[in-house]
């Protein structure tokens, strides 16, 4: 089985290509140094081959323009119009990326964007019936229309997708599967808290997957999709036929499961997101957060504590039976996680797994560190036998 890494956020950035927010006007910072194909060497050396990464996450330097109106059969409407051919940084800096991972001889998951791509827009924008407002960076979301209208999904592929498909298709070598997007079923599922707002209606999701991925196989490239959970593949999603299939495992005892489900004609390739976080790490993040006094440092401890509260979950199948019958986990010590966690997989069947990687030092925030410690470098080399 191989072993790759998620590097969702490169010099901490959610969004990888394309014209530059933070600040406007500049290129994107992983382009000005070498950086990331050290890192990615670091990773490749301790037999960590492929890497995964978000391209345009949640859409918000992703510009048209924006129709707002009200219309009988619909009543108040916003929809995003794709420009009709993608700003030539998002094409400029996918060929950069892929040399990088060329040149570190790495292969990656490109995954075009985030569920978040089609949430509910959280920009302000003039309001005014029939009104084409052009977007400059303003909101992220609110890029929905793509999905659900056929005529402006074509317009996204025909002028955004391929044209990133055919510089994937030039360096396929590099390219092990390109995703359409990351976990499409909180775009559809009926409870989401506050992950997404107005749900799209599953045929608008689907008939946007199929199209990709018929876009994705036109140009010689394996698909796949990012789902949240093993049952979304053979379940709402079904419909859907991708090269690799791929779920995202947390251990959550509602939903989660693996492949051990399934009969082996049903098995899933990827597993695209794992956590190598332990219960006690957690705990000390959670400590820490609770102690900084400092606004800005604080401020990323605690969203730290948001997100990966979800990952400490130790996993029921990495348990051992007690004389009196009482489950021992035995992936705990931050040591050996990851490598237990890989054979498990590994036994399984899978034939990659992607680690979801540790929590970031708030005094290196700035710095495009590899956000996985020596300690669990070192556990994934005693899997990979570097």
């Amino acid at each position: 089985m191989l072993v790759g890494l998620n590097y969702p956020w490169p010099a901490n950035r959610y969004i990888t290509i394309g014209p530059n927010l933070t600040p406007r006007g500049k290129p994107q910072s992983w382009t000005q140094d070498n950086k990331m194909e050290n890192n990615f060497k670091t990773l490749r050396d301790a037999g960590i081959t492929v890497i995964r990464m978000w391209l345009m996450g949640n859409g918000a330097n992703y510009d048209g323009t924006v129709e707002v109106g009200f219309a009988n059969d619909r009543g108040n409407f916003w929809d995003f119009h794709p420009p009709a051919s993608v700003d030539k940084s998002f094409l400029e800096d996918f060929a950069l990326l892929l040399n990088i991972c060329r040149q570190a001889n790495v292969q990656i998951i490109p995954v075009l964007i985030d569920f978040a791509f089609f949430d509910e827009p959280k920009g302000d924008l003039p309001l005014g019936a029939g009104r084409f407002v052009p977007t400059h960076g303003d909101w992220p979301g609110g890029r929905r229309s793509i999905a659900e209208n056929p005529s402006i999904r074509r317009e996204f592929i025909i002028g955004t997708l391929e044209p990133i498909l055919k510089i994937a298709a030039a360096n396929k070598d590099v390219i092990y599967a390109f995703e359409v997007i990351n976990e499409p079923g909180w775009c559809i599922y009926r409870f989401t808290g506050s992950l997404f707002g107005k749900s799209l209606k599953p045929n608008d999701m689907m008939a946007f997957l199929s199209e990709c991925v018929a876009s994705i196989k036109a140009y010689g490239l394996k698909s796949t999709i990012g789902h949240r959970y093993l049952s979304d593949i053979y379940g709402e999603f079904s419909s859907v036929k991708v090269d690799l299939p791929q779920h995202h495992y947390y251990a959550s005892k509602l939903f989660d499961s693996l492949n051990g489900k399934y009969p082996s004609t049903r098995i899933a390739k990827i597993i695209g997101e794992f956590g190598s976080i332990t219960a006690s790490e957690f705990d000390a993040l959670k400590d820490r957060a609770s102690r900084e006094r400092d606004p800005t440092r604080k401020k990323i401890l605690d969203r730290q504590v948001s997100d990966f509260d979800l990952q400490k979950n130790q996993w029921p199948d990495l348990s051992n039976i007690a004389p009196l019958v009482v489950n021992l986990p035995r992936d705990t010590d931050p040591s050996t996680i990851l490598e237990l966690r890989l054979q498990h997989l590994d036994s399984l069947g899978y034939q990659l797994a992607i680690i979801w990687p540790s929590p970031v030092d708030p005094d290196r925030e700035t710095i495009d560190d590899l956000k996985l410690d020596s300690q669990k470098l070192q556990s994934v080399r005693r899997f990979t036998g570097r």
